[in-house]
């Protein structure tokens, strides 16, 4: 009995180890935006000329944005 309560700890602890070691596949079909409405491009990084950049992004604070007009 001591053997089967050993064997099964030693189960219970394998299964933690190797369900805790995972990676993250993204998901590679990305449609785009809902519904293709935004005909703009993706652009996360840089802001083209079309867009309006809100903030600088160099806070290091959480901090609120000036009010802003949606056309």
């Amino acid at each position: 009995m001591r053997y089967l309560f050993s064997l099964f700890i030693i189960f219970c602890l394998s299964t933690t180890a190797v369900f805790a070691q995972y990676y993250y596949l993204p998901y590679l079909d990305f449609p785009g935006n809902p519904g293709g409405l935004n005909s703009d491009d993706e652009v996360p990084w840089v802001s083209p000329s079309s867009w309006t950049s809100i903030h600088g992004g160099s806070a290091t604070t959480p901090e609120w944005t000036s009010t802003q007009s949606i056309p």
